[in-house]
């Protein structure tokens, strides 16, 4: 016999009451196993994911961002997080992306945790599609002026896996933007060796807080140097109302116009 569907009304009732742990991990897997099953229908106009739903939730009521944020640190503190288990998956997936984009703080310990229980199966994963949402996950729930912190990512930059170090990047900034411009040559170099526009790293480091001072005072010691030039080439595309201070030994000269490019937009940029 089938279950009749929940009303969207119900459903919603039902998810905003679940208490944290497994009784919401059932309903998120549910909705994420079975979307066009389980709760609201999707807008598929507007590009809506599963998850979005819970999301929506969490902005609406603060009690219920606990709850989830109290369930996804339950969740990958456990077993059922094993990402060498197909089905989960789409789970974890769906959890990492709802804790970056909430900053929800309190599963970065649990989180940390996995990422080094699971580090060998993360470095053999084709296209780095969890690892780059747990360094994503990590980024936006890190505690600020932690030196165990600055170091976790710069050893991610350094040394990670090519796929992994623009999240590494990005974690990097976020805790400490003046490290993060010291390693703006670094940048240069491996966004030019993957043929890659560092504009985009680069704006979001302007665009935090202290971001633009600790680019600018890097800037300032490093005019006339090619990697400063071509760093503040890309991200004044990007800032098309700012001014950037050129360079002093560059001052009399005119910027060339930029040359077109044949080259096809790349389908995956290695920031993403």
């Amino acid at each position: 016999m089938t279950t009749p569907r929940l009303s969207a009304e119900e459903w919603l009732a039902r998810v905003r009451t679940a208490h944290a742990g497994p009784e919401l991990l059932d309903w998120i897997t549910r909705r994420i196993g079975r979307p066009y099953e389980e709760g609201p229908m999707l807008d598929s106009r507007e590009g809506e994911e599963p998850d979005g739903v819970f999301e929506r939730l969490a902005i609406e009521d603060e009690l219920f961002r606990a709850r989830l944020d109290m369930t996804a640190s339950a969740y990958f503190a456990g077993d059922m997080s094993n990402p060498e288990v197909d089905s989960s998956i789409p789970v974890i997936h769906a959890l990492l992306g709802l804790v970056q984009r909430r900053a929800l703080s309190g599963s970065h310990a649990s989180i940390r945790g996995w990422l080094a229980r699971h580090d060998q199966f993360l470095r053999a994963e084709p296209g780095a599609y969890l690892a780059r949402a747990v360094l994503g996950a990590l980024a936006t729930t890190q505690p600020r002026g932690i030196d165990d912190m600055r170091q976790f990512w710069l050893r991610l930059w350094q040394n990670g896996p090519s796929l992994w170090q623009p999240r590494a990047f990005i974690g990097l900034r976020l805790q400490d933007p003046v490290t993060a411009a010291n390693e703006i040559p670094e940048l240069i170099r491996r966004t030019e060796a993957e043929k890659q526009d560092p504009g985009a790293l680069l704006h979001g480091l302007w665009n935090q807080p202290g971001g633009k001072e600790a680019f600018l005072q890097w800037l300032k010691t490093h005019q006339g140097e090619s990697a400063a030039e071509t760093a503040r080439n890309a991200l004044q595309k990007r800032l098309p109302n700012e001014r950037i201070p050129v360079s002093s030994t560059n001052r009399r000269r005119k910027a060339a116009a930029p040359l077109p490019t044949l080259a096809p937009e790349q389908q995956h940029n290695w920031y993403n």
